[in-house]
């Protein structure tokens, strides 16, 4: 903790708003959960659970942040830990060594990129095997943490578990009726919701209006729903929703 105490304190000295930050808090909170956990078991299954169980410890900073829990988290993780290890550690080592001396597209470097693609096309696979979780309150979160970390160093941690479990499936027990004007930038979206998400309803979806471009002024964008009503749909713990109702054909509204 000392240790842990200096680094932190040196990398706010260096960059004030690293805790403001997502990947800060992200990197900050999986080291200081690491410190919670026993030395790196020898057993490949002991090496399984040992991952799964940090990936329940570091849940609630990704449902406060993704609103999701990704269910294959732990298991890739523990696929993916030696390789890190033994492969790509090595190869950046090597590739910043030899970028140093001035050899810019060295082998390594292409070796370590095509790699990295790879293992991202693998994983892309995997992205429909998250629960969606809703955006939990922040006061339960930092309670869940504190609960969970204790739980899990005590003699009887096989039920450090239930308080992340609780976190998870909180919104789902939602009593509230609600309607809600989501921010869509141009155009319009309302989300109705009914007690326990049992009936959700949205009436428009935004969209982006595209006028007239040169041919060079053509880029690639993604659809505006993915920046604006899809999250917010997420936040609420909504993974299905029963009726969609379009008013008109207008781009802002339907796009």
């Amino acid at each position: 903790m000392d240790r842990f105490s200096i680094v932190l304190m040196l990398l706010l000295f260096i960059d004030p708003k690293s805790l403001l930050q997502v990947s800060g808090i992200l990197s900050i909170g999986m080291s200081a959960i690491l410190l919670f956990i026993e030395n790196n078991p020898k057993q490949r299954f002991s090496k399984i659970r040992q991952s799964l169980e940090i990936s329940l410890l570091v849940s609630p900073f990704l449902l406060y942040f993704f609103f999701e829990f990704p269910l294959l988290g732990g298991l890739l993780t523990s696929v993916m830990a030696p390789l890190f290890t033994s492969v790509f550690l090595p190869l950046c080592i090597g590739s910043i060594g030899l970028t140093v001396i001035g050899w810019q597209n060295n082998s390594l470097t292409f070796v370590l990129e095509t790699l990295i693609s790879f293992i991202e096309k693998g994983i892309s696979y995997t992205k429909n095997f998250s629960f969606i979780t809703g955006q939990p309150n922040l006061i339960f979160v930092v309670i869940c943490l504190i609960v969970s970390l204790l739980s899990y160093q005590v003699k009887h941690r096989k039920f450090f578990f239930i308080p992340l479990v609780l976190l998870m499936v909180q919104n789902a027990f939602s009593l509230d009726t609600s309607v809600s004007f989501v921010d869509v930038g141009q155009g319009d979206s309302i989300v109705i919701q009914m007690p326990f998400k049992k009936d959700v309803y949205v009436v428009d979806t935004g969209g982006k209006l595209n006028f007239l471009k040169e041919d060079w002024q053509e880029r690639e964008i993604r659809a505006n729903a993915e920046f604006t009503l899809m999250p917010f749909l997420k936040g609420e713990g909504v993974r299905k929703i029963k009726g969609l109702v379009l008013t008109h054909g207008d781009v802002d509204h339907m796009g």
